[in-house]
Formats: C-alpha cells, structure tokens, sequence
C-alpha cells in the first residue's frame, strides 16, 4: 500500500475504520450484556457497598466508644458537648443503616441476576462463591 492507493482510496479506508469501530463497539456492548458481564458489573457494586457498610460501622463504633469515654466523665463536661456526642452516635447509626440497606439491594440484585441469567446447573455454586451468607440451614424451621 501506498500513498497513492490511500489517496486514491481514502474513503474505502475510512470507512473501513468505521466499520472496525462499530464492530468493537457491538462486541463490548454483547459481553457487558453477557450473564457474566452483568454479573461482574453487579458484584462491583456488591463489594463498594460492602466497603462502604464496614466504613460506617467503624464509625459507628468510634462514635459509641467517645460516647461511653464522655459519660464516663459526665461531671466534669458541659451538657452540649454530651448532647453533641449523642446526636453524633444517632447520626453514625441511621448513616450505618442506610449503608446495610444498600447492601442489601446490591446483594439481592446478584442474586437477582445468578436466578435469572444462570442456568440451574451453575446458581448454587454462584451463589455459594459471590454470596456466602446466602447458604440457608437446611433443617425444618422450629422453636
């Protein structure tokens, strides 16, 4: 090839390139789309919600352990820094909440995904790999 044939032929090649492009395009697209590709991209979300739970229970904990250090001293400390402490530990929990509940969205929506996409055969072995806390105890519900 040279540049005669690329001057003479600039919009074969051009096109060309269009078509290797919407070419990759599709084929990205089709494996995103893919059982596994949603499966991936839904445990990617999973374990930033996981981060995100432990995040807030570390300060959650944090929160109750200032708590229980200032109403060790409740004497010696002004009331607002005690009440200050207290609305902090509320807000650290209703924020651990929250944080557990999209947990619990992303987790179901995993789960979601191995029922719907996955074959029978291959959903218990997924489901014991990605959501270990899923295995339920197989004896009879009782008091």
């Amino acid at each position: 090839m040279d540049s005669e044939f690329i001057v003479q032929h600039w919009g074969l090649l051009a096109g060309a390139l269009l078509v290797v492009a919407v070419v990759l395009h599709l084929a990205l697209s089709g494996w995103q789309r893919s059982p596994s590709g949603q499966l991936r991209h839904a445990l990617v979300g999973m374990q930033e919600q996981r981060r995100a739970a432990a995040k807030a229970t570390d300060v959650t904990e944090k929160a109750e352990a200032r708590l229980d250090k200032l109403l060790q001293s409740r004497d010696k400390l002004r009331p607002s820094l005690l009440q200050e402490a207290k609305d902090a530990l509320q807000d650290a929990r209703a924020l651990q909440k929250i944080a557990e509940d999209r947990l619990l969205v992303a987790e179901n929506q995993v789960r979601r995904i191995i029922l719907e996409e996955f074959p029978p055969v291959k959903q218990l072995k997924l489901r014991r790999q990605y959501l270990p806390a899923d295995i339920r105890d197989p004896r009879p519900f009782s008091f």
